[in-house]
C-alpha cells in the first residue's frame, strides 16, 4: 500500500508563499491571453508564412524559451496548459512541438516529483493551497494510488501535474515513477495536444467568420 507521509499544517510563511503564487498565476493568465491575442493579430495561427517569419527571427532562442516556459508550467503551474501545449505545435510543427513539450514536460514532472519527495508535506500545501491539498492527498490513502497515478499519465485532461506531486510524497519508488511517468505521459501528451489544437483551429474559424 501506498500511504501518506503525515499530516502537514502550514505556517503562516507558507500560506503567504502559496498567495503570491496566486499571485503570478493571475500574472501568467493574463500574459497568456495577451500573446494568444497578439499571435492572432500577426497571423501566426493563421498564415504559415507569418509563422516561418516568426520563428526565423526567433532563432534557437525560441525553442530554448520555450522549452524553459514548459518546464516552469508543469513544476509550478503558473500559465494555462491547455494553451502552452498546443502552441508547441502550432509555434514549431507537430513532431518538434511535440518533442519540446514532452522534454519539458518529463523534466518538469521528475523535478516536481524529486521537490515533494525532497521537501515532503510543506512543499505540496504551498503549491496546491488548502483545498486542492484536501481534496487530492486522501488519494494517498487508497491501496491502489499507483492505479489511479497510471490511469492520470495515460488519460488526457487528468490532473498529471498534481499526480505527480503526490507521488513524489507517497511511497512509490523511483523506478515505478518514471516507468509509468515515461510510457504514459507521450500518451496522454499526443491526444491531449491534437484535440486542444483542434478546439484551437475551431476558435479561429469562428473568429474568422468561417463556419456557417
Amino acid at each position: 500500500m501506498i500511504g501518506v507521509k503525515g499530516m502537514y499544517t502550514p505556517t503562516r510563511g507558507d500560506q503567504l508563499t502559496h498567495q503570491l503564487l496566486n499571485v503570478f498565476g493571475l500574472i501568467g493568465i493574463g500574459l497568456t491571453i495577451y500573446l494568444s491575442v497578439k499571435a492572432y493579430q500577426m497571423g501566426l495561427l493563421t498564415d504559415q508564412q507569418a509563422m516561418e517569419d516568426f520563428l526565423q527571427s526567433a532563432g534557437i532562442y525560441g525553442p530554448i524559451i520555450f522549452v524553459i516556459i514548459q518546464f516552469l508550467q508543469t513544476v509550478i503551474p503558473i500559465m494555462p496548459g491547455a494553451l502552452t501545449i498546443p502552441a508547441g505545435e502550432i509555434v514549431f510543427g507537430a513532431l518538434n512541438g511535440f518533442l519540446l513539450n514532452l522534454f519539458a514536460i518529463l523534466v518538469g514532472s521528475v523535478t516536481a516529483f524529486v521537490l515533494c519527495r525532497h521537501y515532503g508535506r510543506r512543499f505540496l500545501w504551498v503549491l496546491l493551497g488548502e483545498d486542492k491539498y484536501q481534496r487530492y492527498v486522501p488519494l494517498l490513502d487508497r491501496p491502489m494510488f499507483h492505479r489511479i497515478f497510471t490511469c492520470g499519465m495515460i488519460v488526457p485532461f487528468a490532473p498529471a501535474d498534481i499526480l505527480c506531486m503526490l507521488a513524489g510524497v507517497s511511497q512509490m519508488p523511483w523506478k515505478q515513477f518514471l516507468w509509468i511517468l515515461f510510457i504514459g505521459k507521450p500518451i496522454s501528451l499526443w491526444l491531449y495536444t491534437k484535440f486542444s489544437v483542434l478546439a484551437i483551429e475551431f476558435i479561429v474559424q469562428i473568429l474568422q467568420g468561417g463556419l456557417v
